[in-house]
């Protein structure tokens, strides 16, 4: 009863209330006072905005002289201000995403009208970010889809902690940080956090929303208002168009051609050759439009963009799949090409009730399928076409409807329900097993895809916000609570390609033999194995290793979810005219729930964000501000963790031995033999501990497990970001602002799965420090730190004797340290809204990025699994681990970045625009293997140390990205307002193809590097990526 009446009163206070922000995530609005030339306030004068399109919004003075047009569409306005006695007052404005432009207005007495440019500096908002006009996008050599637009920005990056182009690195966080928007609705993958639909094996496939029927994109990289959560990088907010009363739209077709596209520079790897890159070409064709269905009342919107995405690639000399032989060094004849189709589109009603409610809404999607083919790079290192082929249906379909409404002057409503629907599937693919044979240089890769999957994901989302405003209360106030409700839910299947068997294998604890079925195929892999194991096994030494790798023997498909919950209070207080106090708190909660046989439930709540900040209006002119801000950002745990540690997920690890020379293919007669396994690990069978403080019943037994002593008194709390920002931001002339801000982010919690034994006692010694038998401990999804310290005898207590084996302790030390990533910025920036035929976003950003946690995405491991990597699993107080959590610069680091795009248009119709961006390297330093794991795990040296070149070259930084790129459009004037326009936009034009990333592992297997003191790795110290070539792209836009 008592939970019950908790959330009956949660639900009375979203009832009552629930919020308008500090403004919609879809608008922006125009607040202001009309006086005369003594000061006093005018009541009763009417302020009309009308947009690009017609619409127009009008509102009456108060008694206060005071008035508020909320809810307006990103765009230009032409303002009139008209009261009988005085001369009209007339002002251009243009609005942004979440912007509030203050407009004062002194009326005079007479007839003559009196144009004035309005201010262009929010001087009530402490958000720190870029935003990206339609005007500019078209007007500058930027990629197609939004996500492209982003890094416009220099506070986006690309590089490790980057999780492919779509998903940047913001402010120092990785790509699955970040909180994606569109039209309102939170598009952001629910299982990873990624943008759209995302595979942990492709990449991010959607969204493919292109910029023609795009209105504006922000990025917001701090500063945030208690609206905003969920986010520990960036938010990416973006609106498409509208309909007015003018009937406008755009026909266009845009290609960029594999022939226009300058030749890759060849990448020479050797343990895993080099699957080159022939060319790539992208074709979109498509319109927009958009009316009026009933003038000033009722519009429409209409958006429909097919698009084309080809790659092709060959397979390296010599191999099954290549046309060239292996006496050629490269391979450069005509390759597999791969197409991926996808059917953009969107659609908007909006309904303008009566002069302060509005109903909108809005449909978009990006579904698409990929052609049957090679989509992965290693299928083209396999030995047969067809059994690597697969097809792909990707995308997602959005709906939300929305209510805006204004009762009287001082009260403001917003209420939205949205869903949001995403999927991968990989389909049409050979039933047959993976084998990959690691004996030989290069490495060979036989039969199937290997790993496949499904991936559905759904958020069912609300939100109902209110803002009350009080004028005069100690100066003014803008009252504003607010609510959010997602439920989201996530929908896997793992597939391994393959035959289902039973595997027989040995219990070493129990000392019995144990069965386990399969529920999917298999992925086998050979290695030379030069261990005592194989002369006592009846082998000469080296031997072979074949490896049956997490096979899982549960159900293959699960459904997961969470639901999660915030409010936020706010009060924007104006105490002074020109000074804004910024008082809010957030209140989040996110319950998670497995599935299967194993199932856990777990609940995070009462996270408490104080977001507290200053704005001062300096000068006092309404031209400029010097702001200073506090926040805490707290994470909503993506999907995969729950469906990865809080469900049933079970699998096994079989390890036998085998000849040297032993054929591939005759991996089961090794594995099945029990004189030749030599290993069995389950995963799995019992469930990942979370410390959440609360015991929970082991399905599978029956029994009460507590989550002691495993989490050592540690409740966990959810992961969360601190930041402190302070900035300046001044109107110097009539349109260019120039600003400067410092922005500080760090680490406060982090949520990670953690396992208390040491590798060395894992795989070296096999004992604890009490001469105990270890395996892999148990392991705990908790708040790693330094906290988390292990006594000596603690592994007696630790003991599981119907196991056989120590579960955690093996030795004494500190497990952990305190988890660090601290991100220092400092940004410079010019911007320039166009005007007078020109426009110019510029900036300069130096950042440190210092820690040992990189975050939800492992870059060195190339991870995608968040609040579950790899990076815990293994502790500090060993020596395997060398340098693994000692701070330095992480991965993500790029020191200096500067970007310029503007664009010049001349009266003949003549637009030319620029974009230059540069982005210095990132760290390098020698990495290292685990055994089970594979490479990239452990820091052999300090991170930054560099690496060596197979040249003798220190290597410290990976090369700097500069790209010069240029845009050119030609309009012809055809009459009756419509409008041809030719376009044409070149990429990297000084074709500079920078080294983005080396190979950093030294060795293929654990140890091998301390036991022979030089790289066993052929290919370390190599170049592995280089950045895109020149490329040029073509465009056809007709317009009215």
């Amino acid at each position: 009863m008592r939970r019950m009446a908790i959330w009956l009163g949660l639900l009375a206070v979203v009832a009552w209330g629930v919020a308008w922000a500090q403004e919609s995530v879809t608008t922006g609005s125009i607040f202001g006072k009309v006086v005369d030339p003594q000061g006093a306030p005018l009541p009763g004068a009417t302020v009309t905005a009308t947009s690009e399109t017609g619409v127009k919004r009008s509102a009456v003075t108060d008694a206060n002289g005071e008035f508020s047009i909320p809810f307006l569409t990103p765009g230009r306005y032409d303002v009139e201000v008209r009261l009988e006695g005085f001369a009209p007052f007339k002002a251009p404005v243009t609005l942004s995403l979440g912007q509030r432009i203050t407009l004062n207005v002194t009326l005079q007495p007479g007839a003559e009208v009196v144009v004035t440019a309005a201010p262009v500096v929010d001087i009530t908002a402490t958000t720190a970010g870029t935003t990206v006009t339609d005007e500019l996008m078209r007007s500058v050599p930027v990629g197609r889809t939004f996500s492209a637009v982003t890094y416009i920005s220099p506070q986006v990056v690309t590089g490790p902690a980057a999780v492919g182009a779509p998903n940047p690195s913001i402010a120092g966080a990785t790509g699955l940080e970040n909180t994606y928007i569109v039209d309102g609705v939170n598009i952001t993958n629910a299982a990873y956090g990624a943008l759209g639909s995302y595979s942990i094996v492709l990449g991010s496939l959607g969204t493919g929303i292109n910029f023609d029927y795009v209105k504006e994109v922000q990025v917001k990289t701090g500063g945030y208002e208690a609206e905003f959560g969920e986010a520990l990088g960036g938010v990416i907010n973006v609106i498409t168009k509208s309909g007015g009363n003018t009937f406008t739209g755009d026909v266009f077709g845009y290609i960029q051609p594999k022939a226009l596209e300058a030749k890759r520079e060849h990448i020479q790897l050797v343990q895993v050759p080099e699957v080159y890159t022939i060319g790539t070409q992208q074709f979109d064709v498509g319109f927009d439009a958009g009316g009026k269905l009933v003038q000033d009342k009722l519009f429409w919107f209409l958006a429909f963009d097919p698009t084309w995405n080809q790659v092709e690639r060959v397979a390296p000399p010599g191999f099954p799949l290549s046309p060239c032989g292996p006496e050629e060094q490269f391979c450069e004849k005509s390759g597999h090409t791969t197409t991926r189709r996808i059917y953009n589109y969107a659609g908007k009603l909006t309904f303008n009730v009566n002069p302060n409610h509005i109903l909108e809404v809005s449909l978009f999607g990006d579904p698409g399928v990929g052609d049957k083919g090679l989509w992965r790079d290693e299928s083209f290192l396999r030995d047969i076409q067809a059994n690597v082929e697969e097809a792909l249906r990707f995308g997602g379909h959005n709906q939300v409807g929305r209510w805006t409404g204004m009762f009287g002057s001082n009260v403001l409503v917003e209420a939205q329900v949205a869903n949001h629907f995403d999927e991968t599937t990989e389909k049409d693919y050979a039933n047959i097993e993976s084998i990959i044979d690691l004996r030989t240089t290069p490495s060979r890769l036989y039969g199937g895809l290997g790993f496949a999957s499904v991936d559905k994901n759904r958020n069912l989302q609300g939100a109902l916000k209110l803002t009350y405003i009080v004028p005069n209360l100690a100066g003014r106030h803008e009252f504003k609570i607010g609510g959010n409700f997602q439920r989201l839910e996530y929908e896997h299947t793992t597939n391994y390609t393959g035959e289902k068997h039973c595997f027989q294998f040995y219990d070493a604890a129990t000392g019995t033999i144990k069965e386990k079925c399969t529920t999917t195929g298999n992925i086998i892999r050979w290695r030379t194995f030069n261990s005592g194991i194989c002369t006592a096994l009846g082998f000469s030494r080296p031997c072979a290793r074949v490896d049956l790798r997490r096979n899982r023997v549960s159900p293959n498909t699960l459904e997961v979810s969470t639901d999660y919950l915030n409010f936020f209070a706010q009060d924007s207080w104006s105490i002074l005219p020109n000074l804004t106090l910024k008082l809010g708190v957030r209140w989040e909660r996110q319950h998670l729930k497995g599935a299967g046989d194993l199932a856990q439930e777990v609940t995070l709540s009462n996270n408490w964000s104080p977001r507290v900040g200053f704005v001062w209006d300096f000068l006092n002119d309404r031209k400029g501000k010097i702001y200073a801000y506090y926040g805490r950002f707290y994470e909503k745990i993506p999907l995969d963790a729950v469906f990865r540690s809080l469900s049933s997920e079970e699998s096994i690890d079989i390890f036998s031995a085998a000849p040297l020379n032993a054929d591939p293919f005759a991996w089961l007669d090794y594995i099945t033999n029990l004189s030749l396994q030599y290993a069995a690990i389950e995963y799995g069978a019992t469930p990942t501990i979370w410390c959440d403080g609360k015991s929970f019943i082991d399905k599978a037994t029956g029994q009460e497990v507590s989550d002691e002593p495993w989490c050592k008194g540690v409740k966990m709390k959810a992961q969360h970001v601190h930041e402190f920002t302070v900035g300046f931001e001044r109107q110097v002339f009539e349109d260019i602002v120039v600003s400067a801000r410092y922005q500080r982010r760090w680490i406060g919690q982090v949520i990670e799965d953690t396992q208390l034994n040491t590798a060395q006692d894992i795989f070296v010694t096999g004992e604890s420090q009490s001469g105990l038998p270890v395996d892999f401990g148990t392991f705990v999804v908790t708040n790693p730190s330094a906290k988390y310290v292990c006594n000596p005898g603690d592994d007696v207590k630790f003991y599981d004797p119907s196991l056989g084996v120590v579960l955690g302790c093996s030795s004494p030390g500190q497990l952990f340290p305190d988890p660090k990533r601290d991100y220092n910025a400092f940004e410079l920036a010019v911007t320039k809204r166009f005007s007078k035929n020109w426009q110019v976003q510029a900036a300069y950003r130096y950042a440190t990025l210092r820690g040992h946690y990189s975050g939800l995405y492992f870059p060195e491991y190339g991870q995608s699994d968040p609040n579950i990597t790899a990076l815990y699993d293994f502790p500090q107080n060993d020596n395997i681990m060398g340098f693994t959590y000692i701070d330095g610069p992480l991965p993500g680091e790029r020191l200096h970045v500067a970007r310029i795009f503007g664009s010049y248009s001349f009266n003949f119709g003549l637009n030319l625009g620029v974009g230059l961006s540069v982005e210095s390297g990132t760290p390098l330093a020698p990495n290292g293997c685990i055994t089970l794991y594979g490479c990239g795990m452990r820091y052999l040296q300090k991170r930054g140390t560099g690496i060596q070149t197979p040249e003798g070259k220190l290597v410290k930084r990976t090369e700097t990205i500069f790209n010069a790129d240029v845009h050119a459009d030609y309009t012809f004037k055809l009459g009756g307002g419509r409008r041809l326009a030719l376009v044409v936009d070149a990429f990297n034009i000084f074709n500079r193809q920078a080294a983005t990333n080396y190979q950093q592992n030294v060795e293929l297997e654990m140890l091998e590097f301390e036991e022979t003191g030089a790289p066993t790795n052929p290919d370390y110290g190599r170049v592995t990526r280089r950045s895109a070539p020149f490329a040029l792209r073509l465009g056809l836009r007709f317009s009215w």
